[in-house]
């Protein structure tokens, strides 16, 4: 699984993803963040730890999927190429 792993780790295509992929990325960032500076000013901090500590949370369970979901797909694209090129016999 170790050519996998990198293979996820390693942005291979990143100059292949379209301008809209990033204009949309960078719009959904700058809601996030408008949206968390606004939530920040009405915590305490002892929220505001907890928020950071929810967020951490969030980001590793995201981790998680995405990886999965993407090792996933390489093998369902494996076993599509391998009976696309089986013998039919």
């Amino acid at each position: 699984m170790k050519f996998i792993e990198d293979l996820y780790y390693t942005d291979l295509a990143a100059n292949v993803r379209p301008a809209s992929y990033w204009q949309e990325r960078r719009d959904v960032g700058n809601r996030r963040e408008l949206c968390r500076k606004e939530l920040l000013a009405e915590l305490t901090e002892s929220q505001k730890k907890q928020l950071e500590s929810l967020e951490k949370c969030y980001g590793e369970h995201s981790l998680i999927d995405e990886r999965h979901a993407f090792i996933i797909g390489f093998r369902l694209g494996v076993r599509m190429m391998a009976e696309a090129l089986a013998d039919d016999n």
